[in-house]
């Protein structure tokens, strides 16, 4: 392409690696060209699994650089996409080596990732001058990737975008804790991100409104570009995936990921108390399906309650399996922790692709929007709506004992969330791109 420009994109975790944060940058990386940019990425080498054919291919766009690290712990908590997080029994020297890793989390500024990139910054800028890029890209967590893009934005005097996947200090819940120290340096790098970044970007407009909120000076510089779903990456698994072994008598929900502290069981059990104190012999008719392992502490809970059978958990499934999964089931449910109000949880985008009808209970309102405008599910407050939610999900179990469609509908159109797709979203930040590139106005 002639006019074609350069981006440099800082995105630490990247294919092969089987996380929701890897993704992301996977889809706009893969779609940039088709808006006459090109991409040279930097990622942190993966030391587990490898590219699919099928990334190979879709990445044939895109230099990537891949930083060897002599140590890698991320693996360790998995993800929700295709790694599993159980390990064996671990050893005294194990538990004394984690002891040791969760003092540093706590306490370490920004993130443990910090050291690696500050030890490889040179290199980093190597690769930077040699891409000679109209414009740098960095997305968190983790957060040292827009340390690495402010540096080179300084250095090269280049425009930076720095992409928050989730809120960093404002975010309600918390994966790891944090010493008053480390609270303090990460709010101060925040801030430093917040001013020096040319354009800031989120994964949704509650997020970017409580962030607008607390800094009131990036709003003329900050927008929302939504996650997205990508045909491309599911093509080679049409066929690919067998059958769950469903039971055509009871209702099957599936959840896309696994159970964990950002999205707890706690939800789900609330709705199954309410549906066995109307309808106790239904509820067991109600099988909800995760894919990882489901936490002792969620066992036990589900357990406490008499709930265990209700809850199946599959082993984790690579991205490119979703449609082939999802749609064996008769709902896709979105659920996340009641603090989270200001996140779309990254399944809801698989969930629009498949066909099954979507029942979101998480607490975001943008989430009703989204599925009004594609009539593609609803959204229930466990507040306000869990009586209604039980009616419609006892007129389900008996629908499928009657071997009936569920009223729960979805009606389908390609053009109802066309605007969600993988080339749809990359195309607003390749416009974000030329606007910061050019004198044309940006309109967010």
């Amino acid at each position: 392409m002639a006019n074609q420009k350069n981006v440099l994109m800082i995105a630490p975790y990247f294919v092969p690696r089987r996380r929701v944060g890897a993704i992301r940058p996977f889809k706009f990386s893969t779609h940039l060209h088709e808006f006459g940019w090109s991409p040279t990425l930097i990622a942190i080498k993966s030391d587990t699994g490898s590219l699919t054919n099928l990334e190979e291919e879709l990445l044939k766009t895109v230099q990537v650089h891949e930083l060897e690290t002599p140590l890698d712990r991320t693996h360790k908590s998995g993800g929700q996409l295709g790694e599993s997080g159980a390990e064996s029994s671990p050893s005294i020297s194990k538990i004394i080596t984690e002891n040791v890793s969760s003092f540093i989390d706590r306490n370490f500024p920004i993130d443990t990732w910090l050291p690696f990139f500050y030890t490889r910054y040179n290199h980093i800028r190597e690769i930077a001058r040699e891409a000679n890029p109209d414009v740098i890209f960095s997305t968190g967590d983790p957060w040292s990737a827009h340390w690495v893009a402010q540096k080179l934005k300084k250095d090269l005097s280049l425009p930076w975008v720095a992409d928050f996947r989730d809120p960093w200090t404002l975010s309600n819940v918390s994966l790891k804790e944090r010493t008053t120290f480390s609270s303090a340096m990460d709010r101060y790098w925040e801030r430093k991100v917040m001013k020096t970044a040319d354009w800031l970007t989120f994964t949704s407009r509650n997020t970017c409104s409580l962030y607008q909120g607390e800094y009131p000076f990036i709003t003329d510089k900050s927008s929302t570009i939504y996650n997205a779903y990508d045909y491309a990456l599911y093509e080679a698994a049409r066929e690919k995936y067998e059958l769950l072994n469903m039971e055509d008598q009871n209702l099957n929900i599936i959840f896309w990921g696994k159970f964990r502290k950002l999205s707890p069981v706690d939800g789900v059990i609330e709705i199954l108390k309410a549906v066995e104190i109307t309808n106790p012999d239904l509820v067991k008719n109600i099988k909800i399906h995760s894919f990882g392992e489901i936490s002792e502490a969620d066992i036990e809970l589900a357990r406490g309650e008499g709930f265990e059978e209700q809850f199946i958990a599959h082993e984790p499934m690579p991205p490119e399996s979703a449609l082939s999964v999802l749609n064996q089931a008769d709902i896709q449910l979105v659920s996340t922790a009641m603090e989270r109000k200001d996140i779309i949880p990254a399944k809801l985008w698989d969930y629009l692709a498949a066909n099954p009808p979507i029942l979101s209970i998480a607490p975001n309102p943008e989430i009703r929007q989204i599925l009004e405008e594609t009539k593609s599910g609803k959204q229930y407050d466990l507040r306000k709506d869990i009586d209604r939610l039980v009616e419609v999900l006892v007129q389900c179990v008996n629908a499928k004992r009657n071997g009936i469609p569920i009223p729960l509908e979805r009606a389908k159109s390609d053009q109802d969330f066309k605007l969600y797709d993988a080339g749809s979203i990359t195309k607003q930040l390749s416009e974000l791109f030329e606007h910061l590139t050019s004198d044309k106005p940006h309109v967010s």
